[in-house]
């Protein structure tokens, strides 16, 4: 035992001896669900509980209820409290199961009472698996059902908690050979959470040997499901064999652990693609959920989907916190994706038979319309590179929603959505000419709709497309790894409410810009829009032929002029950038020196403070 082990545990020693002194009182957490003995034998004793009783022993009650008094402090309300004793449970050894089991449970009562302490509870756990291997392997059964029903989207969950539980279950067998009864499944979802859980194993190793192990442990043929019952059909994350990045042996991993920085910082463009190959594969694992939900959605199971997708946007949001930009663009996709199909189950339910009578309904559904109409067509955006396999669904995925609309005669355009529809229906066709591709039964079904309706629309009539709707399925999204993320960063610098631009009335401000463009194309067109508080909207063009850089990344500072300074104190601007869809040539949306096209907003809007100039 070192010096400092020696201390923190005499620190315990004393705690206890403490508590002696003290009246005896009942532990309020006695009942507590962690503190069930079972009949288990002991790690470190060899002691065994008696019969089947879940009654702990009448010989170590005693200790147990001292020793729950020490694990108390891990919920006071100091911070140096609980970090003192944290940091003696990260060298105790435990001698029985019902303390392993409370010490568990205290630490989570901490992480959830004190979100603050998040980091340091972590790596306590992390210390917790290393040191009670076995204490970890007799509470697997129950520790997997509950991460398993957590992150298969079947509820909501504490993503703490998960995570929590995740690093004391990995943190066992990590440095061994073998992973006993931990499920390969538990290291590929501990993968999702690499960006929050990484810090919890820095005494032993960094991010990317972290990423390495858990990797290797997901592909382990040493399990076998007869360790823990596995819920029949039970999936994994796509970690398998073939699937995954390709670390090769535990020998890999101990020599990556053991690499001075500088290596590490070498190897690292080494395993920049199979990294990304990882995120594609995960990235396909999440999108071929939601088909699978598409019959619950047609059911009207509405609540029960959308439980099951925010618990995919929550995962893979966690992804996307854990990686570089560079691997983020599939990533950011998904996400997006993810808000399309929430918006789709919740504008499907309007239009089952229960629902369609209620008249109240109707502004909530066309209010979800337009936003799911926004989100489709940022889809298409808001993002380049894709097949024409990928290109399709998308684009299958647009007209659904603009039928959606015309199906629903509350829309005042509904010629020019028609002329939207057509446009798009127009392009499809040209894919699948010019591809292999086969045309989904909705899309032939809307192309017989089309065909008896004339060009201007005049003609059309809701009720033909209702029939069409019959016809779509959702499809499954699968990606290739060539689509990358179009999205802008705006800043206004030495701007707030204390420190106001001035301006004079009558005249034109200007207001300086600092602008980051990523994957743009020069053929793009970009706005600047400046809103007011009364709703004037004035556009700025941006030509990128003034500005240097490239395609992939531009960087520029712009002063945008505004011309309707009122007369007012001061003035407050909301100021974005928009591109416009140039898929989507339908007739001019904006007649004087603004976008001839709707606008797809490319970041998220900035206020920007205007006081007046007394002439005096």
């Amino acid at each position: 035992m070192t010096a400092e082990e020696a201390t923190v545990v005499a620190t315990m020693e004393d705690a206890i001896v403490a508590a002696e002194a003290e009246e005896a009182i009942e532990d309020k957490d006695k009942s507590s669900h962690w503190l069930i003995g079972g009949n288990n034998k002991d790690e470190g004793s060899g002691s065994v509980s008696s019969g089947g009783s879940d009654e702990i022993p009448a010989t170590d009650y005693k200790l147990v209820k001292k020793e729950n008094k020490f694990l108390g402090a891990l919920v006071d309300t100091s911070w140096d409290v609980r970090y003192t004793y944290r940091k003696i449970l990260k060298v105790m050894k435990l001698n029985n199961l019902a303390l392993f089991k409370s010490s568990v449970d205290r630490l989570l009562r901490n992480l959830d009472s004190y979100p603050q302490d998040e980091a340091d509870v972590f790596s306590t756990f992390s210390h917790l698996g290393r040191n009670h291997k076995k204490f970890v392997s007799l509470i697997m059964k129950d520790t997997f059902e509950e991460v398993g029903t957590a992150l298969e989207g079947n509820v909501e969950f504490d993503s703490a908690r998960i995570a929590a539980l995740l690093i004391l279950c990995i943190s066992a067998p990590l440095l061994n050979a073998d992973v006993g009864r931990i499920p390969p499944v538990m290291f590929s979802y501990a993968v999702t959470f690499l960006g929050r859980i990484y810090n919890a194993f820095s005494d032993i190793m960094d991010r990317d040997a972290l990423l390495a192990c858990l990797c290797e442990k997901s592909r382990s043929t040493e399990y076998s499901a007869t360790n823990i019952n596995l819920m029949e059909g039970e999936e994994q994350l796509p970690l398998s064999e073939g699937d995954a990045p390709n670390f090769t042996s535990n020998e890999v991993i101990g020599a990556h652990i053991t690499r001075e920085p500088e290596e590490l910082a070498n190897n690292q463009i080494e395993q920049q693609q199979p990294l990304y190959d990882e995120v594609i594969n995960f990235t396909n694992y999440i999108l071929a959920k939601p088909p699978t939900m598409w019959p619950r959605i047609q059911s009207g199971d509405t609540n029960e989907v959308l439980r099951s997708l925010r618990c995919l946007k929550e995962l893979t949001a966690m992804k996307l916190d854990s990686l570089g930009s560079g691997d983020a663009d599939a990533l950011a996709f998904t996400i997006l994706y993810l808000r399309v199909i929430e918006l789709l189950a919740e504008v499907w339910e309007h239009l089952l038979p229960a629902k369609r009578l209620c008249s109240q309904r109707i502004g909530k559904l066309e209010f979800k319309l337009g936003k799911l109409d926004r989100r489709v067509k940022e889809l298409m955006s808001r993002f380049i590179g894709f097949s024409a396999e990928e290109e399709l669904n998308v684009l299958e995925l647009m007209l659904l929603t603009l039928a959606l609309r015309i199906c629903k005669n509350e829309i005042i355009c509904l010629n020019h959505t028609f002329k939207r529809l057509s446009t798009l229906y127009l392009r499809v066709e040209s894919i699948l000419k010019e591809s292999s591709a086969l045309p989904t039964k909705f899309v032939v079904e809307l192309g017989k709709v089309l065909s008896t309706i004339s060009t201007d629309g005049a003609s059309c009539s809701p009720l033909q497309f209702d029939g069409c709707l019959e016809f779509f399925s959702l499809k499954q999204f699968m990606f290739h790894g060539t689509i990358k993320h179009v999205n802008a960063e705006l800043s206004i610098p030495n701007n707030d409410m204390e420190h106001p631009l001035p301006f004079v009335s009558g005249l034109p401000v200007g207001v300086p810009c600092e602008i980051t463009l990523h994957n743009i194309s020069s053929e793009s067109k970009l706005w600047l829009r400046m809103t007011l508080d009364d709703g004037f909207i004035q556009h700025v063009f941006l030509d990128l032929d003034c500005f240097e850089g490239s395609e992939v990344v531009r960087k520029f500072t712009f002063v945008a002029p505004f011309y309707r300074t009122a007369e007012a104190l001061c003035l407050t601007l909301k100021v974005c950038i928009g591109a416009e869809c140039l898929f989507e040539n339908v007739g001019p949306v904006q007649r004087f020196g603004g976008p001839k096209r709707e606008l797809v907003l490319l970041c998220k809007e900035k206020q920007v403070y205007l006081s007046k100039v007394n002439k005096d």
